[in-house]
């Protein structure tokens, strides 16, 4: 899949991450770190885009080398915002393009993540903390999707498929990645009860699956037994259906019980983080090699073929390193200097 970079350097941690940080930066001298084509950039410019990042990492990274780490990650913040400011440079030179109605559809993504009462009150007051008016943060966003037309001009339309045979050669070299795991399809009863809760919240929710497992026992319907009894929101609704999934998916108790299940079998009485469960197993698939032609899930309920996985991850691959050398020409034509972070 194409690196992170590129989306950084096209402007979307501003776009996506900006605001809602909640942090007040302090007032710097507003010195110059970087030139870029005679306009610059300032150690306040620095601060604002980076200082939640910086302040994240600092939390996450100690010990006698984490400085290091650091001054290393501010000298790549630092290039990405120059290799931005570059390509919002080169857009506005080739006179790009965006409407009113695609700024404003740039500005509802951001106000989503924000409490739209009172007119988006919450909202304005986070840009007056960041130092934005909402003017110049609109101008922003429209800066941004310049770049993200750019590119499309640049890279993306004049990007090629990669051929049947380029297809091909990659999954010959990397059949051994290209497996899928055994799987079971399995329903669950859940009775929720918290690790440290008390021995009598603990008996109270043992006793209840327990009377569930007995009914079951007696030739209850499992999916309806799910329905009326789980306290799992996610799959009640279904008979506690959980889809098929692999050893990996489920937390290791889970895992152990229900794949030494054969399809029919229910299981003693499981306990997890999560509460009691009683598991059925409805399928099994064992581990296997995937052909080109064999689906893979991609998230939020899609699937699609490995031959479409694979020429999809060659394409932006290649869009990458399409990338790569026009910005580095971007960069040869241009006149750069960056002063040293403290």
């Amino acid at each position: 899949m194409m690196r992170v970079r590129l989306a950084k350097v096209v402007g979307l941690i501003t776009l996506f991450s900006l605001l809602g940080t909640s942090m007040v930066l302090a007032k710097v001298v507003n010195k110059t770190v970087a030139v870029v084509n005679n306009e610059i950039i300032t150690l306040e410019d620095f601060n604002k885009k980076t200082g939640p990042m910086i302040e994240q990492y600092r939390q996450a990274y100690k010990g006698a080398d984490a400085e290091e780490k650091l001054k290393e990650m501010k000298k790549e913040m630092l290039n990405q915002m120059v290799e931005e400011k570059l390509l919002r440079q080169e857009a506005k030179k080739q006179n790009i393009i965006v409407t009113k109605q695609d700024i404003q559809k740039g500005v509802d993504e951001v106000k989503k993540r924000f409490n739209p009462n009172n007119n988006y009150q919450e909202y304005k007051d986070e840009l007056k903390r960041q130092g934005y008016t909402e003017k110049v943060f609109e101008n922003d966003i429209k800066e941004q999707l310049m770049v993200m037309k750019l590119i499309d001009k640049e890279i993306k339309s004049k990007a090629v498929l990669p051929t049947e045979a380029e297809v091909q050669k990659y999954y010959d070299e990397h059949k051994k990645e290209l497996k899928q795991d055994e799987q079971v399809r399995a329903r669950h009863i859940l009775v929720r009860v918290e690790e440290k809760a008390d021995l009598k919240t603990q008996s109270a929710a043992l006793k209840k699956i327990q009377e569930v497992q007995a009914k079951i026992k007696k030739g209850g319907d499992f999916s309806a037994l799910a329905k009326e009894y789980s306290e799992d929101p996610g799959s009640k609704e279904n008979g506690g259906d959980l889809g098929f999934f692999t050893k990996e998916t489920m937390v290791p108790e889970f895992s152990k019980a229900a794949f030494a299940l054969k399809p029919g079998q229910v299981s003693d009485v499981v306990k997890t983080s999560f509460g009691y469960h009683l598991i059925k197993v409805e399928e099994t698939k064992p581990a296997k090699q995937l052909a080109l032609e064999d689906e893979v899930p991609v998230g939020q309920g899609k699937n699609v073929k490995i031959k479409e996985y694979v020429q999809n991850m060659l394409y932006q691959q290649s869009m990458e390193k399409q990338f790569e050398g026009w910005l580095k020409d971007l960069k040869g034509k241009s006149k750069i200097e960056t002063h040293e972070l403290e």
